[in-house]
């Protein structure tokens, strides 16, 4: 199972059944979709007339948009060169992430806003997504943790297409800090979009997204009472499992409350004027 971390202010992921198709360009790590194009350390050392062959083909790409005068130059610079592939390519295709674990704390405090969140969870066998169009090359893929920044060759950046290879170098790799996210990554065409959202730089590419085909929910330990009413009637409609993760009592670790622990101590509580407290025990969503 998939998992997929979301702060309380987006239920409107579940209530409304769409999702974002993130472009490239908008991602937060400064590393991200940063390989190293080779002679990147001053100007590449070709010919013009080379230089202007793969300006040729870089222009003639089926994936690109078409180019201005001012960035003919900016060829001249192979990191440049690699900014452009990669702002051409979030004027196409945008990127879902998601996470092979649904307990981590970091990811909790990053992307669930500090506990007060939930996770979705589905089945990578049967995506909940609705596609107007099938491309294998743009499938689920594992993100690859490493040291180092991989290597493009120049005729990489410029006359490949964003697929292959090139989508594990350019888009699939990061460093080994975030390693503990044990992110996937889904790369769709954004003409597969079903809705638009304009602003004044990127605008924002939503899908649908089916809620019948999630198999579980899991609420923050900080969730607010409004947000458990609303995840819990969104469960009862669609046939969801519904968990609570809570504080372990001993260790730095996140227990769960499966729903009928949940409806437990809700009445225990309500019951004895108390407030929720932290329980270790539980089935655990991905079982």
């Amino acid at each position: 199972m998939l998992f997929k971390y979301c702060p309380p202010e987006r239920l409107d992921i579940l209530t409304n059944g769409f999702i974002r198709l993130t472009q490239p360009i908008c991602f937060n790590d400064i590393f991200e979709t940063q390989p190293i194009p080779e002679n990147s350390l001053g100007t590449i050392n070709i010919s013009a007339e080379e230089t202007s062959r793969l300006w040729d083909e870089f222009q003639r790409s089926p994936y690109l948009v078409a180019s201005t005068d001012n960035e003919i130059e900016m060829a001249m610079h192979a990191e440049s060169l690699l900014n452009i592939q990669k702002a051409r390519f979030s004027t196409i295709a945008g990127i879902m992430s998601f996470s092979e674990t649904h307990d981590n704390l970091l990811m909790w405090a990053h992307y669930g806003k500090d506990f007060q969140g939930y996770v979705f969870g589905f089945d990578p066998q049967d995506l909940p997504f609705a596609w107007r169009e099938a491309n294998p090359t743009f499938a689920l893929r594992r993100v690859t943790y490493a040291k180092e920044r991989p290597t493009l060759s120049l005729e990489e950046v410029v006359v490949d297409s964003p697929e292959g290879e090139l989508l594990r170098k350019w888009f699939s790799t990061k460093a080994d800090v975030w390693s503990y996210e044990k992110e996937w990554r889904i790369f769709k065409y954004l003409s597969n979009k079903d809705h638009v959202i304009p602003t004044e730089t990127y605008p924002i590419h939503l899908v649908e997204l089916d809620v019948k085909k999630l198999k579980c929910l899991i609420l923050g330990p900080r969730s607010s009472k409004e947000l458990k009413r609303a995840i819990r009637d969104i469960c009862d409609e669609n046939g969801i499992e519904l968990f609570q993760h809570v504080k372990d009592a001993t260790r730095y670790s996140l227990g769960t409350w499966d729903r009928q622990r949940m409806d437990y101590k809700e009445q225990t509580w309500k019951a004895a004027g108390m407030e929720d407290i932290g329980f270790k025990h539980g089935r655990s969503p991905a079982e």
